[in-house]
């Protein structure tokens, strides 16, 4: 018995392999968590960016209802889904972009985005350039200088959005 150690035992039960941490397939995030919350800064953050990079690839990032400041950079494939697309709200504050897709396969469902601007390097509220298989459904967008920008990029789905308010 190893009890809390950080050890394994390997082949033939003789050998004590280091522990590995894996990143969590699924992570939660939400504005209210903080350090109290159970699971804090391994599957438990208070913001999406923090959630993306410690997912796995292929994992989901479920996001509770509130409001998150800022842009976030989906770089790996991964699904972001937030719990209701009325009441997740990802505000870009003016920023160029509020969420920046650069890898393929990316999911992303259930969020209002609003109130990006217009940058000379970025076009949309959501910015899709080179990257396929990607799907954006059941958002609400608006209040952007350009809702989403797609280029260079194949076999994505958009599709049951609402787009209000955005060139």
């Amino acid at each position: 018995d190893l009890g809390d150690s950080p050890y394994i035992l390997g082949g033939g039960g003789c050998d004590l392999l280091p522990l590995v941490p894996t990143d969590p397939v699924i992570v939660y995030v939400n504005h209210d968590y903080n350090a109290s919350t159970l699971g804090w800064q391994i599957d438990h953050f208070d913001t999406i960016q923090d959630g993306i990079t410690a997912v796995a690839e292929h994992g989901t990032i479920y996001v509770y209802n509130g409001i998150y400041y800022g842009s976030v950079i989906v770089a790996k494939s991964l699904k972001l889904i937030g719990e209701d697309k009325h009441n997740v709200v990802l505000d870009g504050n003016g920023s160029g972009y509020i969420v920046k897709i650069t890898a393929d396969n990316v999911n992303m469902s259930g969020f209002t985005i609003q109130n990006s601007s217009y940058s000379t390097t970025v076009q949309g509220a959501i910015d899709l350039r080179g990257v396929n298989n990607t799907t954006i459904s059941r958002n609400i967008i608006v209040d952007n200088y350009i809702g989403i920008y797609l280029i260079a990029a194949h076999n994505n789905n958009i599709s049951e959005n609402i787009v209000v308010n955005s060139s």
